[in-house]
């Protein structure tokens, strides 16, 4: 059994059949003898039937607005010309979708497919769209939304029919992988590898996806619970950073496992990974979840400052390979070079007490030894004084 979500506004198609025999003589409109009457769901309502009409190994469930929305068609029934058409319950705003409870993720995370049919009548909005795609694996949408590369983020195949190809042009040609393009006129599809050679595919039967790929989302939080934006990740080949509330996800990911690698240098001074850089996990049927967190090591911010004894003019340069070293009482030395503006940090230290100085001072400098206590878990600010040697040179009398 295939289990099917659709998202969307559902309306009531109403297809009212008649014959026309003469003119209507106040104004310049045929009139309409009603013959028969059809309906049958529109928007939405339509996917969903139409799935149901394609086995009855698939079980739909459909989310969509409570509101009851009408599309009255008026037709000539011999030529099966429209001569008008009346809608009905869009003059107030219609429901939004509801908060996304632990339920409605479930649903979504038991989904073999969801479909997002927005029609963009106001049930659905970019952030709810946004919710629904996150949570889901295989993610199809049809919307009548301008769409952004945020919006799209989660989505796996996006149809858009050439008008709509044409609002969306640039961002379907950036992500030619996501986009399925309906061509109404000749009957086909064409993916939007290429705006002046699309590849065409004929089609008559139904789309189906020859492999399943997997998702892994997840947030990566400090030693506070606090989210880490901008944090690199790295996985099966592919590169993502967290945004700003600390959230990542892989799509588009293959086989039993996958392995995660954090970029150390992503991550905030003296933050480390509670269970390490890199984690093997095992990858659900669609959706799997990873929370990564961090604790905070003990560590000094440490800033050079420099005393100079002579005049501006015959001031020495100090030595570019100047280093700060600190030492723990019990022997354990850390080492680590001076930046460009004359900083350095060391973290992953142990509670207890050091001593900081300066090495590779040269010649012309002295450095003095500076004791401090480090606790555990604190970041200590630290300043080394850098002394320029007293240099005496002797004034020539002429």
């Amino acid at each position: 059994m295939m289990n099917v979500l659709v998202v969307g506004e559902l309306c009531v198609d109403r297809f009212v059949y008649g014959k026309v025999n003469r003119m209507c003589p106040e104004a310049p409109v045929p009139v309409l003898n009603p013959i028969e009457v059809i309906e049958n769901n529109g928007m939405a309502g339509n996917v969903v039937d139409n799935l149901n009409s394609l086995s009855d190994d698939i079980e739909v469930v459909h989310w969509h607005q409570n509101n009851k929305l009408e599309k009255i068609r008026f037709v000539e029934k011999k030529s099966n010309h429209m001569i008008v058409r009346v809608d009905e319950g869009e003059t107030s705003p219609i429901d939004s979708f509801p908060f996304m409870s632990s339920e409605k993720r479930n649903t979504i995370n038991e989904s073999d497919l969801v479909i997002i049919s927005d029609y963009n009548k106001g049930f659905l909005n970019s952030s709810s769209i946004k919710q629904i795609a996150s949570q889901g694996g295989l993610v199809l949408m049809d919307s009548k939304k301008k769409l952004t590369e945020d919006l799209i983020e989660d989505i796996t195949f996006i149809k858009l029919n050439e008008i709509e190809y044409g609002n969306n042009r640039e961002l379907a040609d950036r992500y030619p992988e996501k986009f399925i393009i309906t061509l109404a006129p000749s009957g086909q599809w064409a993916l939007s590898s290429n705006p002046h050679m699309p590849l065409r595919l004929q089609w008559s039967g139904t789309l189906l996806r020859t492999h399943t790929t997997k998702t892994l989302k997840g947030q990566i939080l400090d030693h506070q619970g606090q989210p880490l934006p901008e944090i690199e990740l790295f996985c099966q080949g592919k590169r993502v950073h967290t945004d700003a509330m600390g959230r990542f996800a892989f799509h588009h990911l293959t086989g039993e496992t996958a392995t995660v690698h954090i970029a150390p240098t992503s991550l905030p001074f003296a933050t480390f990974p509670v269970e390490g850089y890199t984690r093997e996990l095992a990858l659900a049927k669609r959706a799997t979840s990873l929370d990564i967190h961090c604790f905070k090591s003990s560590g000094v911010h440490g800033t050079v400052r420099i005393q100079y004894d002579s005049a501006k003019a015959f001031r020495p340069r100090p030595n570019p390979a100047l280093r700060a070293i600190l030492t723990h009482r019990d022997g354990t030395t850390y080492t680590t070079q001076l930046t460009s503006n004359n900083t350095f940090q060391i973290s992953g230290l142990r509670e207890g007490v050091y001593t900081a100085q300066l090495d590779n001072t040269g010649d012309l400098f002295q450095s003095l030894p500076v004791e401090l206590y480090i606790e555990e878990g604190t970041l200590v600010p630290l300043e080394l004084l850098l002394i320029e040697r007293s240099q005496h040179m002797p004034i020539q009398r002429l």
